[in-house]
């Protein structure tokens, strides 16, 4: 069984390793040395390229409740980037979702990647495993500790169906230029399902 050495943490968990010298080491080895991206990012990009799906909330932050895997059974013609299988388990918060944040686990301990100003809307290619399931989909990471995102988009909700859907969410203006730039990129919001498990199939996620 291969163990991620470095696992998703929740917010709570996460600010208890900030308040001791683990927060440090866990920051240290799960960089992967590489040379930085210049930035400020440029327009368009692939999401994956720069930031992981790392911050789970609601019952994602109970493990097992809420599963992401870089793989999917079919992907969408012409994607680009990492595609995801994502199952959620309903848990007593009835709700659940992810971040894709950065740096890793970042929840407002650091600042995240400065991006070009003029972004329109983020675009992703989504379906259901079944149909019928329904997921918001928005970005910005605010009210956390030091460092936050200074806009949070409004969050689409889409019912979904087996078949690939293009889908996106606009910006309205919503400026992003803050101090700690971008640090929560992309988020999936999923609600209780009435089947009691929501799995659906992400693609293709752009900012443009």
């Amino acid at each position: 069984m291969k163990i991620d050495p470095c696992p998703a943490l929740s917010p709570r968990d996460h600010r208890r390793l900030a308040m001791s010298m683990l927060a440090g080491a866990l920051a240290t080895a799960c960089i992967t040395p590489a040379e930085p991206p210049s930035e400020p990012l440029p327009l368009p990009f692939v999401l994956s390229d720069y930031y992981s799906p790392d911050g789970f909330f609601g019952d994602g932050e109970k493990r097992g409740q809420l599963q992401l895997d870089k793989t999917c059974p079919g992907r969408a013609a012409g994607s680009a980037g990492d595609c995801y299988t994502i199952t959620y388990r309903l848990g007593d918060k009835k709700f659940a979702g992810i971040f894709w944040q950065h740096p890793h686990n970042n929840w407002g301990f650091w600042p995240g990647h400065r991006v070009a100003p003029g972004a329109k809307k983020i675009t992703f290619k989504v379906r259901g495993d079944r149909g019928g399931e329904v997921v918001s989909f928005g970005a910005g990471q605010m009210g956390m500790n030091e460092h936050n995102d200074v806009f949070k988009l409004e969050q689409k909700t889409v019912g979904l169906t087996t078949d690939w859907k293009d889908e996106e969410v606009a910006f309205n203006n919503a400026d992003y230029q803050g101090q700690s730039g971008v640090i929560g990129a992309f988020v999936v919001s999923i609600p209780a399902p009435e089947s009691g498990t929501a799995k659906f199939y992400l693609d293709d996620v752009r900012w443009q």
